[in-house]
């Protein structure tokens, strides 16, 4: 079982991609059509609404439709109208202007930007979250144009019809595209309505621990099994797991001079590792165990940087200073992880761009040092 499987069956985190409209109600979006395809879907059926157009097909083509559309607009014309726009033919973008002037007619105030997401010169995403209030939804990221305490209910509505066992703990990550502002909130807060301040502390690092206890805890059993079926055959030999070490990538070096690595020994509280070793600069740790099925002296089961003092160098510090242990392996579940690791001499056979794409396919992939 990998991390990410992990958090979906204890109930914080959701799976697929999809839209959430008005009133909460959750529509996928990961299928025949994505958020953009059902975006302008719902444009087209907008649009033929205006002029009583109809039509059963179950994917509309606007191409058509407009064809359609404007012979409704024809029938409806007088005799001046009709010398007016004796030019018609249904294909120039004349005949597209006359939609859109009959739409503005009819009180649309949209009309020119509806009209830009069907030849895809407007995203069709964004109008349906700034004109609709619709939300997309993409695992546990979320996207919307405002963050008002109805929205926030919408957003938890709507997660509830996809996953109905969401964890009140389980944190989103939303993005308010009409303020340009981020936020992590918790499920308690979105059913709420309010955010009532920073989330639960260290909630991200309790279950990173939670999940190594849990799969050194599985190791032996068929779930371990599986799982290693799903890796690289280079890698099927390893014991799963090697543990996650997760980070951003860090850019920029960290002042050592002004600030000391404290490093400790933790009680073994795991049959499956002979020993433990934390390195900490301040709340900042690495955390690396000696697993005795592992192919290096060492493994990185955890590096965990506070989210404000990222990006100064602190994972890259940690890792130096872990490196002088012996041989070292990393398990990385993100491209990020992959990044910062390769940068500190962490290797599969291949490059980067091979790292990444076996991480993308396997879930995490395991680089060990150099050294």
């Amino acid at each position: 079982m990998n991390f990410k499987l992990w958090l979906e069956t204890d109930g914080m985190y959701l799976r697929g991609e999809y839209w959430i409209q008005e009133g909460g109600h959750a529509v996928y979006a990961d299928g025949d059509l994505t958020h953009e395809g059902i975006a302008v879907q719902a444009v087209i059926h907008e649009i033929m609404g205006m002029f009583d157009v109809y039509n059963d097909d179950e994917y509309v083509d606007w191409d058509e439709v407009s064809q359609d559309i404007l012979k409704a607009i024809k029938d409806d014309f007088d005799d001046e109208e009709r010398e007016k726009y004796k030019w018609l033919t249904g294909h120039t973008s004349e005949d597209y202007d006359l939609i859109v002037d009959k739409m503005k007619e009819m009180g649309d105030p949209n009309a020119d930007e509806k009209i830009r997401v069907l030849y895809g010169t407007t995203d069709a995403r964004e109008y349906a979250l700034k004109h609709w209030g619709w939300k997309t939804v993409r695992e546990n990221d979320i996207e919307t144009w405002t963050l008002t305490p109805s929205d926030m209910r919408t957003i938890a509505d709507g997660i509830h019809e996809i996953e109905y066992e969401i964890s009140e703990d389980a944190e989103f990550h939303i993005s308010v595209y009409g303020q340009s502002r981020n936020f992590t909130i918790t499920m308690r807060e979105l059913v709420a309505g309010r955010i009532g301040g920073a989330a639960a502390p260290s909630l991200v690092g309790r279950k990173i621990s939670q999940w190594n206890t849990a799969l050194t805890q599985n190791a032996t059993v068929q779930n371990r099994e599986e799982d290693i079926k799903k890796l690289h055959p280079a890698y099927q030999k390893l014991a799963f797991p090697l543990g996650d070490a997760t980070m951003h990538t860090d850019e920029e070096d960290y002042d050592e001079s002004t600030h000391d690595v404290e490093v400790s020994r933790p009680e073994i509280r795991n049959s499956s590792f002979e020993d433990e070793v934390n390195f900490h600069l301040g709340n900042n740790v690495l955390r690396m165990v000696k697993n005795k099925f592992a192919p290096t002296d060492w493994s990185v089961t955890e590096t965990f940087v506070d989210e404000a003092l990222r990006r100064q160098g602190i994972a890259s510090l940690l890792i130096d200073k872990m490196l002088a242990t012996g041989t070292n392996g990393a398990q990385c579940s993100n491209d990020g992880s992959v990044q910062l690791f390769w940068k500190k001499g962490f290797r599969i056979d291949g490059t980067l761009d091979d790292a990444i794409a076996k991480r993308r396919e396997w879930s995490s992939v395991n680089l060990i040092h150099s050294s």
